[in-house]
């Protein structure tokens, strides 16, 4: 699973234009691509209660999964909390800092407005330098807080063969499935922000996109 960039330049080589260009993430998207599309061949049928130990255990943990993870409570809700209020924190300060420079036009020109800008800009690199940690840090959380439902999810369905089985227990089975690759993706997704957001902040501080922060957050967020 790739984690967020743990600097600005490494996450610079890893997405270019808005779109991400690091050959081990667009590896990790196909294969997730491709899990989802195996995942998808068996959904059919209604799902069933299942008749085997192995296949009752299935559905008794997916059961205790979706009354865990309803609402409020599911997890994309959650992280959608935190991803926007992670967002917001470091966007104002960002926000407060540029509005404390002195505007010039870019490439800015007037060597005093220049140089008495740099102070600002070093505490905007500083701010990001602060935003990939907390990047890192929520990553490292999140997949902590939902190991247990994904090797609960693991531990029934490995040994179950979908082949053996009727369509209705498939079904199941699929749904199931379906829910753990969700989970891998919304881990994926704070990587995939946190890489927009820190080219999308550098744009913004070289002067080549004044608005960038705010397009990777419709973006992405």
């Amino acid at each position: 699973m790739p984690r967020p960039p743990a600097d600005i330049d490494t996450a610079l080589t890893w997405v270019k234009d808005g779109e991400i260009v690091e050959p081990g993430i667009l590896a990790f998207e196909a294969t997730l691509a491709t899990q989802k599309e195996t995942v998808a061949t068996l959904s059919g049928g209604e799902a069933g209660a299942g008749g085997s130990a192995g296949l009752q255990s299935v559905s008794q943990s997916l059961s205790r999964y979706l009354a865990n993870n309803a609402g409020e409570d599911s997890p994309e809700a959650a992280l959608t909390k935190r991803k926007r209020w992670l967002q917001r924190a470091y966007g104002q300060e960002q926000l407060e800092i540029s509005q404390a420079m002195t505007p010039c036009a870019s490439p800015c020109t007037d060597k005093a407005i220049y140089e008495g800008n740099i102070p600002y800009l070093r505490q905007r690199q500083s701010v990001l330098k602060l935003e990939i940690r907390s990047w890192n840090a929520l990553f490292d959380d999140w997949k902590k807080t939902r190991r247990r439902d994904i090797v609960a999810a693991d531990t029934v369905l490995e040994p179950v063969d979908p082949a053996g089985v009727g369509e209705g227990e498939q079904a199941t089975i699929a749904r199931y499935r379906a829910l753990m690759l969700k989970e891998v993706e919304l881990l994926f997704s704070i990587t995939k922000l946190s890489l927009l957001r820190i080219e999308a902040i550098m744009k913004g501080l070289d002067g080549s996109e004044p608005d960038a922060i705010s397009g990777a957050t419709k973006k992405a967020g």
